[in-house]
C-alpha cells in the first residue's frame, strides 16, 4: 500500500503547552483509520492539522499520493465532516451544492451531483426541504453528502455521531461503511465509541498527551491492548494493579495464573486487564485454576446481559448471560464462584 498522507515530526504548542508532537505518521491510500483518545488528548488538534485547517510549530505534512500540488489545490482534494453539522440556512440542495459551487462547477452539473449524493445518502426527497426542520439524523446525512459532493481524496470526521440516538446511528454508519469502501476513499475519523471502529476501520490510532501511543488493527487493540490507555478505551471493565510473585499475579485478593508472564520478574508491579465478557460462571469439569468466590455488590442490566460487580477487593465485574441470570437469580449478597481464564488475562507493565 503506497503513501497518501505522511507526517515527520509534527509539534504545535500553545500556551507553553505542547498540544502535538507525532514524530511520524503514514496513513496509506484507501486505508481506514480510527483516532481515539481521552478528551485533550489532542485529536481534533492533529485533524486540523492534518486537513490543512491550521498550522504547526514544527514539522511537515505531505501528500504524496496527491502529488505536488499548492495548499490550496490540496485542500481542495480533502473534506471534513465536524461534530456539529453546520448547515447553512438554505435548503438542502444549497447546502450540499456549497463547496462545488466554491469550485467554480456550473450550476446545472453541481445540482446533478449533488442530488446523486442526496440520492447516495438516502435523503434525495429532502433536497428542497428548509435545514431548520431537520432532524438530527437528516442534518447529519446532508453534511455527509455535502462533504462527499466534491469527491475527495481523503476526508476527515470528528465525532460526528456523537449526538445521534443508537437505531439512527447504526443506520448511518452502515450506509458510511459501504460508500467508504465502495469509492476507495482514505478516511481518518475520531470517535470515543469503540462498537463504531470494527464497522468504519482497519486500523485504530489511540493518542494520550498529544502523542500516539498505539497503533494497530481494531482486533489487536481489542483483545490485547498495549497501553493502560488503549485499554480503558476499549472498554476493559477490570483494570487492576498487581505484582509478580512466585510464578502468579497478585492483586488483592486473587492470585492469578496468566499465559504472557514469561518476561516478567519476580516482585515486577504491573497492569492487569480482563474484559467483564471473559469472566464465567465457574464449572468443576474446567478445573480449578482461578477460580473465585464471587459476592454481589451491583447488578445492570444491559441490551441481551447483566453486567455484575464483585464487593471484593479488587472489584471484579463480569457479564452474565440472561440464561445464568434468569436461572441463578442473583440479587445484592448472592454468592457464587467465578472462573477467571489464564489466557484472557492480559499484562501492562507499569511504566
Amino acid at each position: 500500500m503506497s503513501d497518501f498522507l505522511t507526517v515527520e515530526g509534527l509539534r504545535w504548542q500553545k500556551d507553553g503547552k505542547t498540544i502535538l508532537d507525532i514524530q511520524n505518521l503514514n496513513i496509506g491510500e484507501h486505508e481506514r483509520v480510527a483516532l481515539m483518545g481521552s478528551n485533550g488528548a489532542g485529536k481534533t488538534s492533529l485533524v486540523r492539522m492534518l486537513a490543512l485547517l491550521g498550522r504547526s510549530d514544527k514539522g511537515k505534512i505531505s501528500y504524496p499520493g496527491l502529488g505536488s500540488r499548492n495548499e490550496l489545490a490540496l485542500r481542495r482534494e480533502l473534506s471534513v465532516v465536524f461534530q456539529e453539522a453546520n448547515l447553512l440556512k438554505g435548503t438542502v440542495l444549497s447546502n450540499v451544492t456549497l463547496g462545488l459551487a466554491l469550485r467554480g462547477i456550473g450550476k446545472k452539473a453541481r445540482e446533478e451531483r449533488a442530488m446523486d449524493w442526496l440520492r447516495e445518502l438516502g435523503i434525495a426527497h429532502l433536497a428542497k426541504r428548509k435545514v431548520r426542520g431537520l432532524s438530527g439524523g437528516e442534518a447529519k446525512r446532508v453534511s455527509l453528502a455535502r462533504a462527499f459532493a466534491t469527491n475527495p481524496k481523503m476526508i476527515f470526521m470528528d465525532e460526528p455521531f456523537s449526538a445521534l440516538d443508537v437505531p439512527t446511528r447504526s443506520a448511518i454508519l452502515r450506509d458510511l461503511a459501504s460508500i467508504i469502501q465502495r469509492n476507495r476513499i482514505t478516511l481518518l475519523f475520531i470517535t470515543h465509541h469503540p462498537a463504531e471502529v470494527p464497522i468504519l476501520a482497519d486500523r485504530v490510532l489511540v493518542m494520550d498527551k498529544g502523542m500516539i501511543v498505539e497503533d494497530g488493527s481494531p482486533e489487536e487493540l481489542f483483545r490485547r491492548p498495549k497501553s493502560l490507555v488503549s485499554a480503558q478505551l476499549m472498554g476493559y471493565e477490570n483494570i487492576w494493579d498487581g505484582i509478580y510473585k512466585a510464578e502468579k499475579l497478585e492483586t488483592g485478593h486473587l492470585r492469578l495464573e496468566v499465559q504472557d508472564a514469561a518476561d516478567l520478574t519476580e516482585g515486577e508491579h504491573v497492569h492487569v486487564l480482563i474484559k467483564a465478557e471473559d469472566v464465567s460462571l465457574h464449572e468443576p469439569r474446567k478445573g480449578r485454576v482461578n477460580v473465585s468466590e464471587f459476592q454481589v455488590d451491583g447488578i445492570t442490566p444491559m441490551h441481551d446481559a447483566y453486567l455484575l460487580s464483585d464487593s471484593h477487593e479488587p472489584h471484579l465485574s463480569m457479564t452474565m448471560t440472561r440464561a445464568d441470570y434468569l436461572s441463578l437469580r442473583p440479587e445484592k449478597g448472592s454468592r457464587f464462584e467465578v472462573h477467571i481464564p489464564p489466557q484472557s488475562l492480559i499484562v501492562i507493565r507499569k511504566r
